[in-house]
């Protein structure tokens, strides 16, 4: 807290797997956010890293992953709606290395606080 008394955490960005280890850690990120009045921003990442199995397929590996992208919004929208009562909740996807695209998210929203609520075990990661 800062010296007034206000927090000056105003952003927590909070990641998910969608794996029930991670739905814990929303609830405690949202719990948190409505406790200090911050926005809560949810978000996950598609890993990007084009297996070596597939290398010279003839695929295009850039359509999958924004296929999976796509996927991965919807997917987060429904989960923030049904788990997280809260309005305004943004969800953001992004893709990569997780650890890289969680850090490039942070500082593109503005995040004060990141939760990382998962480990990339859950069902789409």
């Amino acid at each position: 807290m800062s010296a007034s008394g206000a927090s000056s955490y105003r952003r927590i960005l909070v990641t998910t797997d969608f794996s029930e280890c991670a739905l814990a850690g929303v609830r405690e990120a949202a719990r948190l956010a409505t406790g200090l009045d911050a926005e809560l921003v949810l978000a996950f990442v598609v890993p990007s890293e084009q297996p070596y199995m597939m290398l010279g397929s003839g695929l295009h590996w850039d359509e999958i992953v924004a296929q999976h992208e796509e996927k991965a919004g919807v997917a987060l929208a429904e989960y923030a709606a049904k788990h997280l009562a809260r309005a305004g909740v943004k969800t953001v996807v992004a893709s990569g290395n997780a650890a890289s695209a969680i850090a490039r998210l942070a500082e593109d929203e503005g995040a004060d606080l990141i939760v990382i609520a998962s480990r990339g075990h859950g069902r789409m990661g």
